[in-house]
């Protein structure tokens, strides 16, 4: 008999049908210094894949009779990593690791709603593009000058990514507590960043266009 049963997916990002394809459970007695009989409390791990996409996760519950704790691993994630942004970092993830790991534990950092580590993360991958693109200048406002003056970003551009590296050194040094919201905002400003040098730039580059006739 096939069971399924109902579990956040990190890749469709919603509750989806998994199936259970395999299940374990086992005992634990917890002595109480007010009752020597204790408490018999049953650990149930279940291993399911998602009926949408096929992706793999475990469900962790612990029951006194009641369900009294429930776990999921990985983490559930309200915000999915874009497929080209892994794409184009798994590509260079032997010869150049650090931006596919920034990646993965700045969503991590998201989804278990560490707001101020995930802010952190998001300000050292914009220094580790700058400094990749235009060398080390020593300070975020040098390399940012640098980033700008060689094309990577515009004006504008410049004035969506000042305040992103800001809430990273506030947090690191005043205190700055984000907000859920605080930290998707400066996620898209991120990833628009990493899409227009790494997927549009060379798109563009890539096209073969005819040239016009000459009068």
């Amino acid at each position: 008999m096939i069971n399924y049963i109902q579990a956040h997916c990190n890749v469709c990002v919603g509750f989806r049908n998994h199936q259970v394809i395999a299940a374990e459970t086992r005992m634990h007695h917890y002595y109480d210094e007010d009752d020597d009989s204790g408490t018999d409390v049953e650990e149930a791990v279940k291993l399911a894949k998602c009926c949408g996409c096929g992706a793999f996760t475990m469900i962790q519950t612990m029951s006194d009779g009641h369900t009294i704790e429930r776990n999921q691993f990985p983490s559930p994630a309200s915000r999915r990593v874009p497929e080209w942004l892994f794409e184009i970092f798994l590509e260079d993830k032997v010869e150049n690791p650090v931006k596919h790991a920034f990646i993965k534990e700045i969503y991590t950092a998201l989804s278990t709603g560490s707001l101020r580590l995930a802010t952190l993360g998001i300000r050292a991958l914009l220094e580790h593009v700058m400094i990749e693109h235009v060398g080390d200048k020593k300070t975020f406002g040098k390399n940012l000058d640098a980033f700008q003056e060689d094309g990577y970003i515009s004006k504008k551009q410049r004035e969506a990514i000042e305040p992103v590296l800001e809430a990273g050194h506030a947090s690191m040094h005043r205190g700055f507590a984000p907000t859920y919201q605080d930290v998707t905002h400066l996620l898209d400003v991120t990833e628009n960043l990493l899409q227009s040098i790494y997927i549009y730039g060379p798109r563009s580059a890539a096209l073969k266009i005819p040239q016009r006739a000459k009068s």
